[in-house]
C-alpha cells in the first residue's frame, strides 16, 4: 500500500502538516484500518477514534504519539474510493485539540 502526498505544509520549523491518500477498494478499508489500529497500538500509539461507517461505508481511525504529540488520522473518502490520511504535528492544532480545518 503506497500513500500519495497530496500537499505539504510546514507552518512552524521542523514540523509539517502533510495530506495523503491512498486508492483501495472500499470492501477492504476497515481491514486495512482495523491492521494500522492493531499494529500501531502494540508500537505504543495510543488510540483516539476507530469506527466503521455504517453499511459497509468504510472506517475511521485517529492515533497520537504520547511522545511527541503527532496525530495520525485515517478515514474513508466522501466518494468511497480511497483512504485519506492526515499527519497532524502537535503545533498546528488549536488549544483545544481540534483539527484547525
Amino acid at each position: 500500500m503506497t500513500f500519495k502526498a497530496l500537499r505539504n505544509v510546514s507552518l512552524c520549523p521542523g514540523r509539517s502538516t502533510r495530506f495523503s491518500h491512498v486508492t483501495l477498494p472500499v470492501e477492504r478499508h476497515t481491514v486495512v484500518l482495523e491492521r494500522l489500529r492493531d499494529e500501531w497500538t502494540a508500537k505504543g500509539y495510543e488510540l483516539k477514534n476507530f469506527r466503521v461507517l455504517p453499511g459497509g461505508a468504510g472506517a475511521e481511525l485517529d492515533l497520537v504519539n504520547p511522545v511527541d504529540g503527532f496525530q495520525f488520522s485515517w478515514t474513508t473518502s466522501g466518494d468511497r474510493v480511497w483512504i485519506a490520511l492526515i499527519v497532524m504535528s502537535p503545533c498546528v492544532r488549536s488549544p483545544d485539540g481540534k483539527y484547525p480545518g
